[in-house]
């Protein structure tokens, strides 16, 4: 992997304050189609989470990333590597990767300290603005995780500020269950773990929590939200899209919202527990923002031919999709990444006194209209019918809960804002050692 390492140049940046704001990841195969979407614009992008082991695919956007000024974040793949099931071969490809799974006492004293110090090399020379702290999946109480991963966000603070590198934010990723995540006993000892250790922004990672929550799950989030915000600092809900990352943007429950590209917009950590045995992978996926769906090309087609289909699903923006269905079809991930980027522009332009309503009036509403809609036709594929009444039937029973939380958002604390890196109309130049 040493061959792929290229030296950048750190731009000379202002920052601003930003209401709300949009992390994505291109993963392994989506480099080309992130390119592509941040060629149309970039407004709601706050910036792009790159994978350590995908560096040899990410150059190109790392280069488009930093000189448009966004947040170049990396993810160590740590919490995969203490993991059977995620120390897969692309993962076990980064340098920290170890000959095992690792262990709270494989990363304690020195040999944690060696471990972070891989990690500031690796993401300085990569131009990274930012570092999701090597943290681990916390089981519940008491879990001997939690500590070290306190120290191991401590090393890598005085590894970075030692090098001269204060201005690459810490940015603390906690995974953890959502059966977990609900109880208010671990909720108060995750936050006194936090409590003053030098960390920029908070990162959640919650299994079973993500673009197709119940009703009943996303209130049990913003109720466990109410304690997060106490610590004082932007939260991201990571793994976390569709209209339920949206709404917690507009609700102000979350400072921004992290995933992937037509995938990984929930999380689950079950696929960890065990080994596996290689392949599969998500073919192409459309998604249909007017249904908050994700559907195969052949899928998408299916619906676009039933009558009255196309004037309300098929995309007619042309600063996204200039050739209509044809882009939605054939370049699906650039289309989503553009569409995703769009939505949370729209957002940042409302007040934020009226965004809950005027989301709830102009996005919830129109969703679970069409979702009758789509249920209404008959398609010639039962599969795909019976798709898209489970879906109705979910927004169905979303709508009325997120119609209760908005009505309360504006008597709520909002999650604090993210800060925007500005580049300034000069020329790049390295960071400077501090003094």
């Amino acid at each position: 992997m040493a061959s792929n390492v290229v030296q950048f140049v750190r731009p000379d940046a202002r920052e601003v304050s930003q209401g709300a704001g949009l992390f994505l990841r291109p993963g392994y195969a989506h480099s080309h189609d992130l390119l592509e979407a941040l060629a149309a614009g970039h407004q709601g992008l706050n910036g792009v989470v790159l994978d350590a082991s995908c560096d040899d695919r990410q150059q190109r956007i790392r280069e488009k990333v930093i000189g448009a000024g966004l947040e170049v974040v990396l993810d160590t793949q740590s919490q995969q590597l203490a993991t059977v099931g995620g120390r897969t071969a692309t993962v076990l490809q980064v340098p920290w990767a170890g000959k095992s799974v690792h262990k709270p006492d494989d990363l304690r004293g020195q040999k944690g300290i060696e471990f972070v110090r891989q990690i500031a090399s690796f993401a300085i020379d990569r131009g990274c603005t930012a570092i999701l702290v090597p943290t681990h999946f916390i089981q519940g109480p008491g879990d001997p995780w939690l500590e070290v991963d306190r120290e191991l966000t401590l090393a890598l603070r005085v590894e970075l500020d030692r090098r001269g590198y204060r201005r690459i934010d810490l940015f603390y990723s906690l995974a953890m269950a959502m059966a977990a995540f609900r109880q208010r006993d671990v909720r108060t000892e995750i936050i006194q773990s936090l409590e003053n250790l030098p960390i920029d922004q908070l990162w959640l990672r919650i299994s079973r929590f993500g673009q197709n929550a119940t009703g009943v799950g996303f209130s049990a989030y913003v109720d466990a939200m109410r304690d997060m915000k106490r610590l004082d600092l932007p939260i991201v809900a990571e793994y976390v899209g569709g209209l339920i990352g949206l709404a917690l943007l507009a609700f102000g429950e979350v400072s921004g919202i992290a995933h992937g590209i037509t995938i990984q917009e929930s999380f689950d950590e079950y696929g960890w527990r065990k080994k596996r045995s290689g392949g599969g992978g998500i073919g192409k996926r459309v998604y249909i923002r007017e249904l908050d769906i994700h559907l195969s090309p052949d899928e998408a087609k299916t619906l676009f031919g039933a009558p009255g289909a196309k004037s309300k699903f098929v995309c007619h923006d042309t600063s996204v999709c200039p050739y209509g269905a044809k882009d939605m079809l054939d370049r699906p991930g650039s289309y989503f990444a553009k569409v995703r980027i769009k939505q949370v522009a729209d957002l940042l332009v409302i007040p934020p006194k009226v965004r809950a309503a005027e989301f709830m009036e102009k996005q919830v509403r129109p969703i679970t209209d069409h979702a009758a809609f789509a249920v209404s036709k008959k398609l010639g594929d039962p599969q795909l019918e019976q798709k898209f009444d489970r879906n109705r039937r979910r927004l169905d029973r979303l709508r009325p809960v997120l119609g209760a939380l908005a009505d309360r958002s504006g008597a709520s604390v909002h999650a604090k804002a993210l800060r925007k890196r500005v580049v300034r109309d000069t020329e790049f130049r390295p960071d400077r050692p501090s003094s």
